[in-house]
Parts: C-alpha cells; sequence; structure tokens
C-alpha cells in the first residue's frame, strides 16, 4: 500500500477483498447460484464505507474503482444478489 497510506485506505482494501472472497465463496456453491444471495459486508471506518464507491480522485481512488467493477460484474451476472456496505 506505500508508506503513504492511512486507516481509510486499508478498510477499503479490506472492504474489497471481502468483496472478492464473499464472491468466491458464492462462484464455489453454484447450487446456491439458483438461489437470491446477499452479501453484507462491514467495516468500522465511516469515511471508508461512505467512499468505497466514490470513485473521485483520491488516494484509494484505484480500490473504489477496482470494488465497483467487481460489484457490477458480479451483480450483472447475479441479477438476484444484493451487495451492502455498511
Amino acid at each position: 500500500m506505500g508508506k503513504y497510506a492511512e486507516v481509510c485506505d486499508a478498510e477499503m482494501l479490506a472492504l474489497l477483498r471481502g468483496l472478492e472472497t464473499a464472491i468466491e465463496f458464492q462462484l464455489a456453491m453454484p447450487e446456491q447460484n439458483r438461489k437470491r444471495s446477499r452479501v453484507i459486508l462491514f467495516a468500522d471506518n465511516t469515511p471508508s464505507v461512505a467512499s468505497i464507491t466514490n470513485e473521485k480522485p483520491g488516494s484509494s481512488q484505484q480500490i473504489s474503482r477496482k470494488f465497483v467493477e467487481t460489484a457490477t460484474n458480479f451483480l450483472d451476472e447475479n441479477r438476484r444478489a444484493d451487495i451492502e456496505v455498511s
């Protein structure tokens, strides 16, 4: 992450990794893909939760873009799925 990373950057990276792990788990269980899926990611850092889907320029912009891209691709392929960040 680099020597200038902040706590918010680490929290946003953790949200991205959590999303990726949840998607991998979902894909590993094809019998569940026909059912409604709900991915809920929790973080104790309000700024990271507020900005994870905000692709504005900043220190975590690359992480935010990857999160949005990953979430969008998953939701496009799984119309009955929901993703919530809180």
